[in-house]
């Protein structure tokens, strides 16, 4: 059987540096999100593009209300004119 090419002291660093491997293989886990939280930012989520949707709307809404009134005072402004024109 050959020998180990491998000292002790090297053996012992190859265990710390195994041993740190794990350790922050271990933080990492540790730091994922867990199930819960995932549904809780999910949530949250959904809310806020629930808000924006409506908010949305209400632009929307607001923005044909303007261009119909827009529309009605430029026809109103030409009978006026096309009036004006006619009596005159």
């Amino acid at each position: 059987m050959p020998e180990s090419e491998w000292t002790p002291a090297e053996t012992a660093r190859g265990v710390k540096r195994a041993l740190e491997t794990l350790e922050r293989i271990e933080d990492k886990l540790e730091s994922r999100p867990t199930r819960e939280e995932w549904g809780r930012q999910e949530a949250v989520q959904l809310r806020k593009d629930t808000e924006q949707d409506v908010a949305i709307q209400a632009l929307e809404s607001n923005y044909n209300k303007l261009l119909f009134t827009a529309a009605a005072g430029a026809l109103t402004g030409a009978g006026g004119l096309v009036t004006a024109l006619l009596t005159r």
